[in-house]
């Protein structure tokens, strides 16, 4: 079958398109409550990806969003982990749309990679706070606040992650994106507001942690907040901070 291979790149803002050949598995492997998870080939690449049929109908737009977004967090991440060095194993994977050309309608599809544990994954959601008190809840939240500085602080406080499902300990996806201008982040962009509100929470927890006044933490650049917060063993699988109550 022929199908339309689209991939975004977030430094360009440009989307990649060819016409390749590609394998549609006949039945799905996996199913959840919105999507099956159905295997394709693409022969062009050679790469078999999870194609992510949707049981009720998605806005185009919708779909372009989702790409668009997680590409522009993949793109983030990678630029965090050159500078967090070490301290920072966690990445999102690279989605991209096929449109189907043989098929009715010509359908949009995300696809997603195929991972080693056969893209059967449960999707909890990592946010600033943890969602139980475990050592690997935590950490795992410390990570993902140092990210979402991170983003804030490039962008000149225009725009912040405010929470993504956890594939698994150091693999992230679907991420929620606010803009001050709401042009980054779809439907559930929550603009300017959404940026304050995390904003204040991130300082509330992190001034208790840290002993910094809200002010001071937001003077710091990323590298030295990545430097108090492994002082406090925040990345550690025990850390010397107290938890905050789960979310």
């Amino acid at each position: 079958a022929q199908a339309e291979r689209l991939i975004f790149d977030a430094k360009s803002n440009s989307w990649d398109n060819n016409t390749v050949p590609v394998k549609v598995a006949k039945r799905m492997f996996a199913h959840g409550q919105q999507f099956g998870c159905i295997r394709m080939k693409d022969t062009d690449d050679g790469a078999v990806r999870v194609l992510k049929k949707a049981f009720k109908q998605v806005p185009e737009e919708f779909v372009y969003d989702n790409v668009k977004i997680q590409s522009l967090a993949l793109l983030c991440c990678n630029l965090f982990a050159a500078k967090a060095n070490h301290l920072f194993r966690a990445s999102f994977f690279q989605k991209t749309i096929y449109r189907l050309l043989q098929r009715p309608n010509q359908p949009l599809i995300v696809t997603e990679p195929l991972l080693d544990n056969d893209g059967k994954y449960e999707k909890n959601t990592i946010s600033l706070n943890p969602k139980t008190a475990s050592s690997e809840d935590v950490r795992q939240s410390h990570m993902w606040a140092a990210f979402q500085f991170f983003t804030w602080k490039q962008s000149q406080h225009g725009m912040v992650f405010e929470k993504a499902s956890l594939v698994n300990s150091s693999l992230w996806s679907d991420p929620v994106l606010h803009s001050s201008d709401r042009s980054l982040g779809g439907a559930l962009d929550g603009g300017q507001d959404a940026i304050e509100e995390w904003q204040r929470a991130f300082m509330e927890r992190y001034s208790s942690i840290l002993n910094l006044r809200a002010d001071e933490i937001e003077s710091l650049d990323t590298e030295t907040l990545l430097q108090l917060m492994d002082e406090k063993r925040c990345f550690s699988a025990k850390s010397a901070s107290p938890a905050p109550a789960p979310a």
